[in-house]
């Protein structure tokens, strides 16, 4: 991004090439990738420096406001960043992804309800041990989840779930809590 300065104030902020006119002759859009830093100068036309944005997961970002620095010969970049509400019923971290810990779980159970109308109408077909057994284990990932989302006291603890631990080769050594689910490879053949 770019920002043209008159007077040491910002008069317009460019977010990708364009041409563009200054002092009644037309630039094309590559000025802005093709002129040096000195040339673009020049004509008054400074890069920005942007700042890293935060994670929208878990925080809050204002509309971004720019100021030029004279010394540095450069446009910063600025905004406000908040963390987001861990505790508010309806639109809180916490609930939010509650929610869609339970909604998962229901999703992944309902694949398997076939096999409980049919042994509810012919006692005889058995629920198969495999499928039994998985289920449960869902249950349980879902009761663990939701256990350490509601555990997470501040928001630093809250992003520690979505975090996977590595060995010093790059191989996951365990998954994100968040992200902890059961495998369904030997009971894929039942779903419905």
């Amino acid at each position: 991004m770019w920002a043209m300065v008159e007077d040491d104030n910002i008069i317009e902020i460019y977010t990708k090439p364009k041409s563009i006119t200054v002092n009644n002759v037309q630039y094309p859009f590559t000025i802005f990738t093709r002129y040096t830093k000195e040339e673009k100068k020049r004509l008054g036309i400074y890069d920005i420096n942007l700042k890293k944005k935060p994670n929208s997961k878990f925080y809050n970002m204002s509309q971004p406001s720019y100021y030029f620095d004279k010394e540095a010969e450069i446009v910063n970049e600025t905004f406000t960043i908040t963390e987001r509400d861990l505790e508010n019923e309806q639109t809180g971290l916490k609930s939010i992804h509650k929610k869609e810990c339970k909604q998962r779980a229901y999703t992944e159970i309902k694949k398997y309800r076939w096999l409980v109308e049919r042994h509810i109408y012919d006692y005889r077909k058995e629920i198969p041990r495999e499928v039994t057994l998985y289920v449960e284990k869902v249950r349980l990932a879902c009761n663990t989840i939701c256990e350490a989302i509601d555990n997470s006291s501040d928001i630093n603890l809250f992003k520690t779930l979505f975090e996977d631990s590595y060995d010093k080769d790059g191989n996951v050594l365990k998954v994100a809590i968040i992200n902890d689910w059961p495998n369904d490879t030997n009971v894929r053949k039942y779903h419905r």
